[in-house]
C-alpha cells in the first residue's frame, strides 16, 4: 500500500507540470489559430483590391485607345495633329509616372500634355452632325481619361493601416514567448515551426499585394504597352 502510495505521488508529481504547460499551449494554439484566420481575410482583401487595380489600368488603357480611334475617325487634320501628344502622355504613364505611384504622387508632365489636349479640343467647333457626334463622344472619353487616371492614383496609396501591422506583430510575438517558456520537444519545434512557416508566408503575401505597385509582383503597365502599339499601328 505504501509503495502504491509512492508511486500515485510520483505520477502525480510528474504529471503537474504537464497540467501547468497546458493552458499555454492551449493559448498558443488559439493565437496562432487567431493570427492564420486574420491574415487569411486580410489577404483576401488586399488580394481583391490589387485585381480590382489591375482592371482599373486595363479600363485605363482601353478608354485611351478609344479616344486614339475618335481622334483618327473624326476626320479633321486639327484633331487628328494631337495624337502624337496622345502618345507622349501613354509613354508618361508607362515610364515615368508608374515609377511614382507607390508614393501616390502624379506626372508633371502629363498634367501639361493633358492641358495641352484639352486646349486644342475646346477650339475645335464641329461643322456637320457627324463632327459633332464625334466632338462629343472625344469629349466625354477625353473626361474620362482624367478621372481613370485620378481613381489609379488615389487607389495606389490606399494600404492597410497601421495599427493592423502593431495588432499582427503583437501577436505574434506573445506566440514566440509562449514557445520560448514551454520545455522544447521535437513534437513541440516542429508543430511550431510549421505554424511560423504558415503565418509567415501568410504574412509574405499580404505585404505583397498591400504594395501593388512596388516590389517584384507589382503590377505592371503591359496594358498600355500594348495600347501604345495599336495607336503606332493605326493610320
Amino acid at each position: 500500500m505504501v509503495n502504491r502510495g509512492l508511486v500515485n505521488a510520483d505520477r502525480s508529481v510528474a504529471a503537474a507540470p504537464t497540467l501547468r504547460r497546458a493552458p499555454s499551449c492551449i493559448f498558443r494554439i488559439a493565437l496562432a489559430s487567431s493570427s492564420a484566420i486574420v491574415l487569411t481575410l486580410s489577404l483576401v482583401n488586399v488580394e481583391g483590391k490589387f485585381n480590382h487595380l489591375e482592371d482599373q489600368v486595363a479600363h485605363e488603357a482601353a478608354a485611351l485607345n478609344d479616344f486614339d480611334r475618335t481622334l483618327t475617325r473624326y476626320g479633321d487634320d486639327r484633331l487628328t495633329a494631337l495624337r502624337p501628344l496622345l502618345m507622349r502622355y501613354a509613354r508618361a504613364i508607362a515610364g515615368p509616372e508608374w515609377l511614382l505611384l507607390h508614393e501616390g504622387k502624379r506626372s508633371l508632365d502629363i498634367d501639361t500634355i493633358y492641358a495641352e489636349i484639352s486646349k486644342a479640343l475646346r477650339q475645335i467647333e464641329p461643322e456637320s452632325q457627324r463632327q459633332q457626334l464625334a466632338y462629343a463622344e472625344a469629349l466625354h472619353q477625353f473626361d474620362d481619361l482624367s478621372d481613370l487616371r485620378d481613381e489609379r492614383i488615389d487607389a495606389a496609396i490606399i494600404t492597410l493601416p497601421l495599427i493592423y501591422w502593431f495588432t499582427t506583430l503583437a501577436m505574434i510575438s506573445l506566440m514566440v514567448v509562449l514557445a520560448a517558456i514551454n520545455r522544447p520537444t521535437i513534437e513541440r519545434t516542429m508543430i511550431t515551426v510549421v505554424i511560423a512557416a504558415v503565418i509567415g508566408l501568410l504574412l509574405a503575401l499580404v505585404f505583397v499585394f498591400d504594395a501593388p505597385f512596388q516590389g517584384s509582383g507589382a503590377i505592371a503597365p503591359t496594358p498600355f504597352e500594348f495600347v501604345m502599339e495599336q495607336m503606332a499601328a493605326r493610320k
